[in-house]
This record gives structure tokens, C-alpha cells and sequence, in this order.
């Protein structure tokens, strides 16, 4: 599994839960971050990072990586994973799961390829932040903002490194070499709103340079689950094109306290198991 960089941290139970927020951010571009009350999601257990629930400019962590609320339009980016519900009734479950695969594939069938939406990428298609200290990937979560419920609800996310540029099929993941893993810790959910429309990023997604090795042809590829979708495609990007700032001034973040709500025991990881239909994916 995964190895921590940081030791689990002190969990905080709250009738409100509170989202942990990092320091301010240097630079006028990412604003200057308070504490502000997220919202559980009804029914499920474990921590909700909530991005809609927090002011552009803010940044949430799981201990590990770095989730930043943004509403940047970027020209141009580099659509690696492109994602959108098969709506193949009664097969469709209420979740889209997909990853960046070589080519279409029936393992893989919530994955856009038509017009290059989907493909493999290497370490060095990635940015840098500008002290080097993470790898940054944008995302763009195209809801109906004429709905109430305009965000999604990201379930599961994981990245792996691999030396085949080859894997088309989810379950080819399993011979990859899994670096990331956001339920590594905890049962985390990550909430993002749509906000920003098409071609822009509602979210900038840090993970720590160090985890990638430093062979800038390593094959990268991201999985993700999601879940209360609504409109539109989602899309994964990168754009090299533009600079980042670290947004923990300067170091990789030390854990801050995150609220945790629970529903207790077995019932807890019984919901767990139900809600994560791909956690055959989660090696030891």
C-alpha cells in the first residue's frame, strides 16, 4: 500500500464538521484561507473535503495531497481523461470510474476517446509548481449550474506509475505501481462544484513531486471514481503553460486536524464497501 508521509492525525468528531484549511497562500491569485464549515454528505461515513462549501482560492489536503478551489480558464489544456456516465440502463449504477487508458477499451467504458479526450501521459507532461515541490493537475467539473445540485462528489481517486503505455482496461491498474491513493488514510470524499464551465479548471489537484520518482518517462495514469453527476463531461487536464505556487508557502504540509463524522463500526465499513464498487482496485 501506499506509504504514509505523514503519520494519521488527530481526528476531531463535530455535529458541524469543520474542513482543514492550510495557511495563507502567497500571492494576490490564491486569496487568504479561513476555517468554514463543510457539509456532510447524508449517509455515507467518513471526511467530506468540500470544496464548493469554501471561497476561490482555498486549499483542503488529505495529509497528502493538495485540493485547491479554483475558477481559472486555462487556453487550451491538455485533456487527458475525459469522462461522462454510459447511461447504459440497467448497467448504469449512479458512479462513473475511469482512467486514462491507451484506447477504448469494454474495461474501461466511461472513458471518452473520440477527438483524443483520453490517453496516456508521461511524468514530464505534468507541471511543476514553481519551487518544484508538486506535480499539478487540473480539473474541470462541467455541471448544470442552473441546477441546485451542481457539483459532484469524487469517491475514489488514485494515481499510478507503470512502465507500459499500453493499459486500456481498469483492471490492468492492478499490475501498476499504485502512488497516491486518497482513502490511504480515511474514507475520503472530495466535493467539487462546477462552477467555472467548460475549459477551465474548478480545481487544482498538488501531489508531492517526490512520489513520482524522478524518471520523466514514466508512464502516469489516473483513476477516479465519482458520483452525483448531473450535466456534461467531466475532464482531467494539464497545461504546462502555466506557473503554480506552492500553496503551502514553500513546504509539503504537515496533516492539519479534518473533521470526521461517523456512523459507527461495521455499519460504517459496510457503507464503505457498498459505495466503493471498484475497490478491488486498492492493493496491499
Amino acid at each position: 500500500m501506499l506509504r504514509k508521509m505523514q503519520q494519521v492525525w488527530s481526528r476531531v468528531l463535530l455535529g458541524n464538521p469543520q474542513a482543514a484549511l492550510l495557511g495563507t497562500l502567497p500571492g494576490a491569485i490564491f486569496g487568504t484561507l479561513v476555517c468554514w464549515s463543510s457539509t456532510a454528505i447524508e449517509g455515507q461515513a467518513g471526511v467530506l473535503l468540500n470544496l464548493e462549501a469554501v471561497p476561490i482560492g482555498t486549499t483542503l489536503t488529505d495529509g497528502v495531497a493538495l485540493f485547491q478551489h479554483t475558477n481559472n480558464k486555462h487556453t487550451n489544456p491538455d485533456a487527458f481523461l475525459t469522462t461522462q456516465d454510459d447511461q447504459k440502463k440497467p448497467n448504469d449504477d449512479g458512479f462513473v470510474a475511469a482512467f486514462n487508458g491507451a484506447s477504448a477499451n469494454a474495461g474501461n467504458p466511461e472513458a471518452i476517446f473520440s477527438g483524443g479526450k483520453t490517453h496516456t501521459i508521461v511524468l514530464g507532461d505534468i507541471p511543476v509548481t514553481s519551487d518544484n515541490a508538486f506535480r499539478v493537475f487540473l480539473f474541470d467539473a462541467n455541471q448544470n449550474q442552473s441546477e441546485g445540485d451542481d457539483h459532484i462528489d469524487i469517491t475514489m481517486l488514485q494515481l499510478f506509475t507503470s512502465t507500459s503505455a499500453s493499459l486500456t482496461s481498469i483492471a490492468d491498474l492492478t499490475t501498476a505501481n499504485m502512488i497516491y491513493d486518497l482513502d490511504d488514510s480515511e474514507d475520503f470524499t472530495l466535493r467539487v462544484d462546477g462552477s467555472v464551465g467548460t475549459g477551465g479548471a474548478d480545481m487544482y489537484f498538488f501531489v508531492p513531486n517526490g512520489l513520482f520518482g524522478s524518471n520523466e518517462a514514466t508512464n502516469v495514469y489516473l483513476f477516479y471514481q465519482y458520483t452525483n453527476f448531473n450535466d456534461g463531461t467531466e475532464a482531467w487536464t494539464l497545461d504546462k503553460n502555466s506557473t503554480y505556487v506552492n500553496p503551502s508557502g514553500g513546504e509539503v504540509p504537515e496533516p492539519t486536524t479534518l473533521a470526521l463524522w461517523t456512523l459507527g463500526g461495521s455499519l460504517a465499513l459496510l457503507r464503505r464497501s457498498r459505495r466503493k464498487r471498484t475497490a478491488t482496485l486498492k492493493m496491499m
